[in-house]
């Protein structure tokens, strides 16, 4: 039998979480290192996520290295525990808005070569950053049939520049800033929504101190939805 003939009697590996994730967060770094543009991230990322065998995600990375090349970072910290079903009618506590001249309070950065927190993975169940995290400079939200929660009024941060890329696939995603922080949203909404709950959100209501971090939010919200919300610290951001 010629090796051909080999493979093609082979059966199709089937990929787990892992291998998704893997391939996910391999395509999330050739974007970054511009490898990829936008469009072919946001085209190969829902791919990736409803991929079934492992030559599907291959495919999705033979131009840059493939599957074997994203091995999982020993700094991904993910966690999994089941939450409510998400619901697309939230609404927010409207006492986010403060007076303009109070003063904000200063980031807190981790120390040097803290690498922080990359991945929250909800499938089927919820995933929630809250209190006091490390938030890695890049990071990326995914929820597929459930929920994550970012919250970053808390939340320590390894760089001036944070960029958190959601894609929430029949799924929810909320991401809860504090009033001063300068936030960019520019996501894509496909048969589902990607921006501020309210419009009156997007601007800040106090002025951020020298050197607190930018945040710039971007992904996919596809029969989902990603939610970017401003609110006080110590407000809980309540669903119906």
């Amino acid at each position: 039998m010629g090796q051909d003939e080999h493979f093609r009697d082979s059966p199709r590996i089937r990929a787990s979480d892992a291998n998704r994730q893997q391939t996910i967060e391999a395509l999330t770094r050739a974007w970054r290192e511009g490898r990829i543009n936008r469009d072919e991230f946001q085209e190969r990322s829902p791919q990736a996520l409803t991929a079934v065998y492992l030559d599907e995600l291959d495919a999705l990375l033979g131009d840059l290295g493939g599957l074997t090349a994203a091995s999982t970072p020993s700094d991904v910290d993910v966690v999994s525990y089941q939450s409510p079903a998400y619901s697309d009618e939230m609404v927010v506590q409207d006492s986010w808005q403060s007076e303009g001249d109070e003063p904000a309070l200063p980031a807190v950065y981790a120390p040097e070569g803290t690498k922080g927190t990359a991945l929250s993975f909800g499938v089927m169940s919820g995933v929630e950053r809250a209190a006091e995290w490390t938030i890695a400079p890049n990071h990326v939200s995914i929820a597929v049939w459930g929920a994550t929660e970012i919250d970053l009024r808390e939340a320590i941060f390894t760089s001036d520049t944070i960029v958190i890329t959601c894609f929430a696939i029949m799924g929810g995603t909320n991401v809860i800033v504090p009033p001063e922080m300068e936030v960019d949203v520019n996501g894509i909404g496909f048969m589902g929504g990607f921006g501020w709950e309210k419009p009156r959100m997007a601007k800040p209501t106090k002025r951020a101190p020298d050197g607190n971090p930018r945040v710039i939010i971007n992904g996919l919200g596809f029969w989902g939805a990603v939610s970017v919300i401003r609110l006080e610290r110590g407000v809980e951001y309540t669903e119906k």
